[in-house]
């Protein structure tokens, strides 16, 4: 059989690495740092109203309303956070640390798997089991110490982390890529 010069590419089924497996020091970092700035973010308008502000004393609706601009700004946190996990596969930490998460195609998640699938269906899972959702939190952990280095997170959304956080341009050396082109 001729090749045809006209014919298209077929398309590849082989599933190929992505890029360059974050460690799982710099995932455990970037999580810290997103932690951290959340507490940050959120915690100091909820110190400025609690100590700055004179309220009136023992009342609960005082108290109640000190902590709404602390929920604001922790909330308007976390959205950017999950439009930048969405759009660009980075947060706050994974930009400091230079990884990023990616789906299949080496693309950034996008909104269902990296949001929904990576952070609220297992923080649901978490929360539904009680005391048992720490043994899914532990497990959860010690999945990135895998071959593949992806947690149980990063199974649920079909992604991965990986070194190098432009989106677009990544392109690593075929020296660290570990399949071999047919």
């Amino acid at each position: 059989m001729q090749d045809n010069p006209f014919q298209p590419p077929e398309a590849s089924t082989s599933t190929r690495p992505t890029g360059v497996q974050a460690t799982a020091g710099s995932r455990f970092l970037a999580r810290s740092t997103d932690d951290l700035a959340l507490v940050v973010i959120a915690g100091i308008p909820v110190f400025v109203m609690v100590f700055a502000v004179d309220w009136p004393s023992g009342d609960p609706v005082w108290r109640a309303l000190q902590l709404i601009p602390g929920a604001i700004t922790g909330l308007a946190f976390s959205v950017w956070q999950w439009r930048s996990l969405a759009t660009e596969g980075t947060t706050l930490g994974k930009r400091l640390l230079d990884i990023r998460v990616v789906d299949a195609t080496g693309r950034p998640p996008g909104f269902f798997p990296g949001v929904v699938m990576r952070e609220w269906a297992l923080t649901s899972i978490r929360v539904a089991l009680g005391n048992v959702g720490v043994l899914v939190s532990l497990a959860d952990a010690v999945m990135v110490f895998s071959d593949e280095g992806r947690t149980l997170h990063d199974r649920l959304a079909g992604t991965r982390v990986v070194r190098g956080s432009t989106p677009g341009a990544f392109a690593p050396d075929a020296d660290d890529l570990d399949y071999v082109d047919p």
